[in-house]
């Protein structure tokens, strides 16, 4: 008989048992996330969640092929040149950064993407692999148009190898990519490579999730 609110969420069923009940809800939401605040009378709970998407189309955003790919990505990043690379990796042509204690961040120049036609997209995903042994916070950030988005940080905890995945919405459809920024929340010593940057046209993130009620 407790009164459970859930913002934008639609609440499927709820099993009633001897010890709780089980609410189960189904959730929609245009950004990603892995966790959910639920609101119970006035008591506020995090529960993780898994959110799928269904991707409608998708097309390439990075062109690490391109003849002097390595002469810009150098030329934007002078002081850390000499720790930039591109390999071949897993078939793939992939950046490898081997950040020092004093870097923090890489640019990507805007020379590098795709011209794709952004107004059939609504979204820029990335994936990244990390090799650190550190506690650290991985920050995507760039701009579309005259909008600058920086991504929420994902943090690994002594893990190698990691791959972290990001993505940012595409809210000025007909305009250009500008350059973007891949980096730590942190100076560090850890390797970088980053192969996979594409557009999609996406809808909602569906997931679902229960909150057992006592």
């Amino acid at each position: 008989g407790e009164k459970v609110s859930f913002n934008n969420s639609t609440l499927i069923n709820v099993t009633k048992g001897d010890k709780f009940d089980i609410y189960k809800y189904s959730y929609l939401n245009s950004e990603f996330s892995d966790t959910i605040d639920i609101t119970v009378n006035e008591n506020l709970y995090t529960r993780p969640i898994i959110a799928t998407k269904t991707i409608n189309s998708s097309a390439l955003l990075l062109n690490l092929e391109k003849d002097n790919a390595i002469e810009l990505l150098k030329q934007a990043n002078p002081k850390y040149a000499d720790r930039i690379s591109i390999i071949s990796k897993d078939g793939t042509y992939t950046l490898k950064v081997d950040f020092t204690s004093e870097m923090t961040y890489i640019n990507i120049p805007a020379q590098l993407f795709t011209n794709v036609d952004l107004s059939q997209y609504n979204r820029i995903c990335f994936n990244v692999s990390i090799e650190s042994s550190e506690i650290l916070g991985v920050s995507f950030s760039g701009s579309v148009g005259t909008s600058v988005t920086t991504c929420n940080s994902k943090t690994i905890y002594n893990a190698k190898p990691i791959t972290v995945s990001s993505e940012i919405s595409v809210t000025e459809p007909n305009s250009e990519i500008g350059n973007f920024r891949l980096g730590f929340n942190k100076k560090t010593s850890a390797t970088m490579y980053f192969s996979n940057a594409y557009v999609v046209s996406a809808d909602d993130y569906k997931s679902e999730t229960e909150l057992r009620y006592q």
